[in-house]
C-alpha cells in the first residue's frame, strides 16, 4: 500500500516536473522562432521592393529585351545597395552560382552549400531559408527568394545577415534589462551550437555518429531538452514543406475540377482553358491589391498561375477528354513531389522516434517530443492525415489521465 502510494506521488511530481519544462521549452523554442521570423520577414519584405520595380521594367519592348532590362536592373539594384552594413546581396543563376554581390567580392563563409536555394526552387512558395556557422564561428542567417519574372540569367535573389547582433538586441526589446538579454544571448547561441554538434539533420536522415549517444547520455537536462527541441523544429522544416506542397496540390485540383465540369460542354475546349486561367489570373491580382494573402499564399497563387499558363501551350484545338488531359500533366508530377515531401517528412518522423527511443527510451524527454507532436498545428496536421503507430503508443501511454487512472486501479487493488 505504502509502496504504491510513493510511487504514485512521485509520478505525480515527475509529471509536473515535466510539464513545467514542457512549458519553458515551448516558451524559449516559441520565442526563438518569432525573433528570426521578425529577421526573415524584414528580408522578404525588400525582395519585394525590388520584385515592384521589376514588374515596370522595360514592358514596352520584347519579351527578350525586357529579360534583359530586368537583368541589367537588378545588376545595378545590387551595385548601388545601400544596406551593405545590414546584409549582403546576391544574385544566383538556375544552378544557385553566385552572379553578383553587393560587396563585389564573394565571402565563402557567406555560403550556405544552396540550401535555401534548393528550398525556393522545389518549395511551393518560391523561398528559402537557412541559418548557419561560419567558418569564423558566426551565426547568420540566408534567406533565398526567386524573381518572378524572365531576367536573363537571373534566377533569384539571397540576402545574408548576421544574426549576432540581432540576438541580443531584439531580446533587450522584451526584456530591458542589458545583462540579462546578454545572458539569454548566450543561451541562444549555445542552443544553436548543439543544433551543428549533434548534426540535427543527419539524425533526421537516420544517421546517428556513435558519439551522439555518448554525449547525450552523459548531457545535462538542459541540453538534452534543448535536443529534443531541435529535432522538433527540423521536424517543423519537413512538416511545412509537405503543407506547403499540399495546398499548391489542393488549390490546382480545384482549378482542374472547375475546368472538367465546364470543357464537356464547352464549344472550343481550348478556350475554356484559357478564360478559366484568366479569371483566375484576374481573381490573383484583385486579392494581392487588397492585401487580402499571406506572403506565402501570394508566393503559392502566383506560382500556381506560371504552371497553369505554361500548360496553355499543350492545351490546343482538340477534343475534350486530350484537352483535359494535357491540362492535367502538371497536376500529376506535382502530385508525384506532394507524395515524395510528405514521404520524405515520415521518414524524418520515425528517425526522430528512433533517436528519442535510442537515447532517452520513456523519460521525461519523450513526454516533451510527444506532448510538442500532439500541440503543434504543423506536426498535428500531419498526423492527423498520417499515422504514425509510435506516436499513437507513446501519446496513448503518457497521457496523465489514463495513467493516473492505473496507478488508482492499482491502488484499489491493493486495497
Amino acid at each position: 500500500m505504502q509502496s504504491i502510494t510513493r510511487r504514485w506521488l512521485r509520478g505525480s511530481l515527475l509529471i509536473t516536473i515535466c510539464i513545467l519544462a514542457a512549458a519553458l521549452g515551448l516558451f524559449l523554442y516559441y520565442s526563438h522562432q518569432n525573433l528570426y521570423g521578425g529577421v526573415q520577414r524584414a528580408m522578404q519584405a525588400r525582395f519585394s521592393t525590388v520584385e515592384g520595380r521589376l514588374q515596370a521594367t522595360g514592358t514596352a519592348g520584347s519579351s527578350q529585351a525586357t529579360s534583359e532590362s530586368r537583368s541589367q536592373s537588378l545588376r545595378r539594384t545590387v551595385e548601388q545597395f545601400d544596406e551593405k552594413d545590414k546584409f549582403e546581396f546576391m544574385l544566383l543563376d538556375s544552378s544557385g552560382v553566385v552572379l553578383a554581390t553587393s560587396s563585389g567580392t564573394m565571402n565563402k563563409n557567406l555560403l550556405s552549400e544552396g540550401r535555401d536555394f534548393y528550398q525556393a526552387v522545389t518549395g511551393s512558395t518560391g523561398s528559402g531559408m537557412v541559418t548557419f556557422r561560419t567558418a569564423d564561428g558566426e551565426h547568420v542567417m540566408a534567406v533565398t527568394s526567386l524573381v518572378p519574372y524572365a531576367a536573363g540569367n537571373v534566377t533569384a535573389m539571397r540576402l545574408v545577415t548576421s544574426l549576432t547582433l540581432v540576438d541580443e538586441q531584439v531580446i533587450r526589446e522584451y526584456i530591458h534589462h542589458a545583462d540579462v538579454a546578454e545572458d539569454v544571448a548566450a543561451y541562444l547561441d549555445l542552443y544553436r551550437k548543439y543544433q551543428d554538434d549533434y548534426g540535427i539533420p543527419q539524425i533526421l536522415d537516420g544517421c546517428v555518429r556513435p558519439e551522439i549517444y555518448a554525449r547525450i547520455y552523459a548531457a545535462a537536462f538542459d541540453e538534452r531538452l534543448s535536443v529534443v527541441h531541435l529535432l522538433l523544429d527540423g521536424l517543423a522544416a519537413f512538416f511545412g514543406r509537405a503543407a506547403s506542397e499540399r495546398a499548391l496540390t489542393d488549390a490546382w485540383y480545384a482549378f482542374l475540377k472547375e475546368y472538367r465540369s465546364q470543357v464537356e460542354t464547352a464549344a472550343d475546349p481550348a478556350e475554356c482553358y484559357r478564360t478559366l486561367v484568366a479569371e483566375r489570373e484576374q481573381e490573383m491580382l484583385r486579392q494581392i491589391a487588397n492585401d487580402a494573402y499571406t506572403r506565402e499564399e501570394a508566393k503559392r497563387e502566383k506560382l500556381l498561375m506560371e504552371k497553369l499558363k505554361a500548360a496553355q501551350q499543350e492545351v490546343t484545338k482538340d477534343s475534350a477528354q486530350r484537352c483535359f488531359e494535357a491540362a492535367k500533366a502538371g497536376f500529376d508530377r506535382q502530385r508525384e513531389v506532394l507524395v515524395q515531401t510528405e514521404e520524405a517528412a515520415g521518414a524524418a518522423l520515425e528517425h526522430a522516434f528512433d533517436f528519442m527511443e535510442q537515447a532517452f527510451e520513456n523519460g521525461e524527454e519523450m513526454v516533451v517530443f510527444v506532448t510538442e507532436l500532439t500541440i503543434t498545428s504543423e506536426s498535428a496536421r500531419f498526423l492527423s492525415e498520417h499515422t504514425c503507430e509510435r506516436y499513437l503508443t507513446y501519446n496513448k501511454q503518457l497521457l496523465i489521465g489514463t495513467r493516473r487512472a492505473e496507478l488508482l486501479s492499482e491502488l484499489r487493488r491493493d486495497n
